[in-house]
């Protein structure tokens, strides 16, 4: 009931398309009884804070993505959590 999403995007990707892209800055709050692994690839239950990114198109079905969250753990004293994520996909 209080788990959402807010997102700025610019840009259209397309996973296929070399040279697309698109830069993003959101706000997030997941609740903990919610799962969001299949979602989101920087975040965790319990956690909310503020994300930045982005997704380029480098060759026919390759792209990368990276991203920036910096959160605080709600069930743990605010716990502070800064996390970089990046990764190369390539689609068959």
């Amino acid at each position: 009931k209080d788990a959402y999403n807010y997102q700025l995007t610019y840009g259209t990707f397309k996973k296929a398309t070399p040279g697309t892209f698109e830069v993003y800055a959101a706000y997030r709050k997941i609740n903990s009884n919610i799962y969001p692994g299949s979602t989101y690839d920087t975040l965790d239950g319990a956690t909310k804070g503020w994300l930045v990114g982005t997704q380029v198109g480098l060759a026919k079905n390759v792209y990368s993505k990276l991203e920036y969250f910096m959160a605080k753990d709600y069930n743990n004293n605010d716990q502070k959590k800064n996390l970089f994520y990046g990764k190369v996909e390539f689609i068959f």
